[in-house]
C-alpha cells in the first residue's frame, strides 16, 4: 500500500484529500505545518506527497527546494497538474496555464552598470535590516541607489535607522537615482552567487530595474517619489562623541543578547531605551548620538 503525506494547513482541505485517498487504497498521514512533516519524514519516507504552496511556517516550494542533490523529473498533464519527482519524494502541485502568467516589461537595456556580485551583495547585506515593513511610506520599503561619476551609494531608513553603504565603481556614470524595492534586493541577494570575480549588470529605466548576471535575469518596477534628503538628516555637531574598538563591540552586544536563564537575570528583553545613532566603520567606530532622526 503506498504512503501518501498531505501537507495542507487548511484542515477542512486535509480531511477531504485524506478520506478521498483512503477511499482508493492509500495509507495516508496528514500535517498541519512543515515542521511536523520533515520531523516524520525522518522516520519515514512516502510515496507520494501532496503539497500547499502557502503554509504558516514555510513556503510549499521551499520545501520542494529542500530537495536532495539527486536527478528531478518534472511532468505535467493536460489539467496543468505538475508532477515533481526526485528519488523516493513525489510532489503533486495544482498549476496553472502558462498563458495566465504576467510575462516581462520589454526594457531598454541602454543605461547600466556593471558591479561585483560579491559586493552588491553585502551592499545589501549591510543595510537591508533597516528598511520599514510598514507599507504606509512606500518610500521606507525601499533603498535609495545613487550614482555618482565613479561611487554608487545604497540608503535605507525605517524612520529610526539609518544605513549608508558607498562603494567606488571602476567606471565614471552618469549621476542617477532611483529607489529600489527592499523585497526585490532581499530575494537578489538570495540567488545571487556572490562571486567576487563574476559581474552582474544593472539596467535602470524611468520605471524598472534589472539585474542581469549569468542565466539569470530580475526585473522590478521601481519606487516612485522622490527620496529623503540624508544629508540634511545627518549632523556632525553632535551632543556625545564616542570611539570603541569594533571587535570589542560586536562581542558585547553579541553577549548582552545572549538569553539569561539565571535567576535574578533577565531573559535580554528589557525596556532599554532605543536611541537613533550614526556608525562610521572602521578599525574602530565613531558613534555620534543624536535627539532624533526625523
Amino acid at each position: 500500500m503506498a504512503l501518501v503525506y498531505i501537507v495542507e494547513d487548511d484542515r477542512n482541505i486535509r480531511e477531504i484529500e485524506t478520506f478521498a485517498l483512503r477511499n482508493t487504497g492509500y495509507e495516508v498521514m496528514g500535517f498541519e505545518c512543515a515542521k511536523d512533516f520533515y520531523k516524520e519524514m525522518e522516520n519515514r519516507k512516502p510515496d507520494i506527497i501532496l503539497l500547499d504552496i502557502m503554509l504558516p511556517d514555510e513556503d510549499g516550494l521551499e520545501i520542494v527546494r529542500k530537495l536532495p542533490d539527486s536527478d528531478i523529473t518534472i511532468e505535467t498533464d493536460p489539467s496543468c497538474k505538475t508532477t515533481i519527482t526526485c528519488e523516493k519524494s513525489r510532489f503533486n502541485i495544482i498549476g496553472k496555464s502558462g498563458e495566465d502568467f504576467s510575462y516581462l516589461p520589454v526594457v531598454e537595456k541602454e543605461d547600466s552598470i556593471v558591479i561585483s556580485q560579491f559586493t552588491l551583495k553585502e551592499m545589501v547585506r549591510q543595510t537591508i535590516f533597516s528598511i520599514s515593513d510598514n507599507d504606509n511610506n512606500k518610500l521606507m520599503t525601499g533603498e535609495l541607489f545613487e550614482i555618482n561619476g565613479d561611487e554608487l551609494k545604497l540608503v535605507s531608513s525605517d524612520g529610526h535607522r539609518i544605513s549608508i553603504r558607498k562603494i567606488q565603481l571602476r567606471e565614471m556614470y552618469e549621476h542617477k537615482k532611483v529607489i529600489v524595492p527592499g523585497k526585490t534586493l532581499n530575494e537578489v541577494s538570495k540567488i545571487l552567487p556572490g562571486g567576487a570575480d563574476n559581474d552582474l549588470t544593472i539596467y535602470f529605466t524611468s520605471n524598472h530595474i534589472v539585474f542581469e548576471f549569468e542565466n539569470t535575469v530580475v526585473v522590478s518596477r521601481l519606487i516612485e517619489g522622490e527620496y529623503f534628503n540624508i544629508d540634511r538628516m545627518l549632523s556632525s555637531d553632535y551632543e556625545t562623541k564616542i570611539k570603541v574598538n569594533k571587535k570589542e563591540k560586536y562581542r558585547s552586544q553579541h553577549r548582552q543578547h545572549q538569553p539569561h536563564n539565571h535567576a535574578g537575570h533577565n531573559s535580554g528583553k528589557g525596556n532599554t531605551a532605543l536611541m537613533p545613532v550614526l556608525l562610521h566603520a572602521s578599525s574602530c567606530m565613531h558613534w555620534g548620538i543624536c535627539p532624533h532622526i526625523f
